[in-house]
């Protein structure tokens, strides 16, 4: 609401004029910086971190769509705020609202949590760190992403995770590939 006064008006009105007219301007601005330092949020999502890949830790590039393995052990925001079975993780691109495809390989409910996760990276050369996010605590997800599916793509001709059972398959007897 804007009140305009005339010269006719007492001091005192125009003190408080300015008082409210100075607070409604500081809750603006309060707003508007809140705001900008939330950024984009993935809708439906309570939580998220911010996953920094350092520039020195690639070489070359650009690399588009790079599956990068990301880990993490005993992570207590996750125990306490993901579902138990990690269906509700995804990941987005630096923009906080374009879904990554990820494979989810493992997690335990206590924290600790692997996923291979297509990235695209910037040329190294450039000393530019690349930011991703990672979403949790979505209670309504029952099944994993589809996204998981198109993590590797037709350019991979296999694709073998060598942590699985080194003994083979119990009941079928499978010890190797061949």
């Amino acid at each position: 609401i804007l009140k305009t006064y005339d010269r006719a008006n007492s001091h005192r009105d125009s003190q408080s004029s300015m008082r409210i007219t100075h607070r409604i301007l500081t809750l603006i601005l309060l707003f508007c910086t809140f705001s900008e330092a939330i950024g984009q949020w993935l809708a439906g999502y309570q939580y998220r971190k911010e996953i920094t890949i350092d520039h020195d830790e690639w070489e070359g590039g650009p690399h588009a769509n790079f599956p990068m393995l990301f880990q993490t052990i005993t992570d207590a925001d996750l125990v306490a705020r993901a579902q138990s079975d990690g269906f509700d993780i995804v990941f987005t691109d630096t923009d906080g609202e374009t879904l990554l495809n990820h494979e989810m390989v493992s997690y335990d409910g206590a924290g600790n949590y692997r996923s291979w996760v297509q990235v695209t990276l910037p040329d190294a050369t450039l000393s530019t760190d690349k930011i991703i996010y990672m979403y949790y605590g979505r209670s309504s997800v029952i099944t994993l992403d589809p996204s998981t599916t198109d993590t590797w793509d037709s350019g991979y001709q296999a694709v073998w995770h060598m942590e699985d059972n080194p003994n083979g398959d119990p009941v079928l007897g499978i010890l190797d590939a061949t």
